[in-house]
Order: structure tokens, then C-alpha cells, then sequence
């Protein structure tokens, strides 16, 4: 799931959101160049973390 947070975006699993992520993503300062994008992942993942991360970002205006 992705969760605007700030000038940035918060990728995450479904479920509820970790506070202190979402916290940090916010407080990020923006780029004006690229997107930013934090990802919140569990321990384990497999190798296709990377496309999935890719799909997740929402089209749109950039950051």
C-alpha cells in the first residue's frame, strides 16, 4: 500500500501503517529533482521486492 506522508511516499504492506514510519517518512525534506519514496518492509522478502516496490508508487505529479 502507499500512503502519502509529507512531500513523500510511504510503501508498505497492507494493514495498519507503523506509526514511527510514518512519522519519519513525513519529516523527510522533499527533492525537487526524483520522488521519495521509503519503503517499510518485513524482515523476510523475496527477490520481485523491487518491481512490486516500483508498481506500488501512485502515478501522478511528481515530487
Amino acid at each position: 500500500m502507499a500512503h502519502r506522508a509529507g512531500e513523500a511516499w510511504l510503501l508498505c504492506p497492507a494493514g495498519p501503517v507503523d506509526p514511527r514510519a510514518l512519522t519519519f517518512t513525513a519529516h523527510l525534506a522533499p527533492d525537487p529533482m526524483c520522488t521519495v519514496v521509503v519503503a517499510d518492509l518485513p524482515d523476510r522478502v523475496d527477490d520481485g521486492i523491487i518491481e512490486m516496490l516500483a508498481l506500488a508508487v501512485p502515478p501522478g505529479r511528481t515530487i
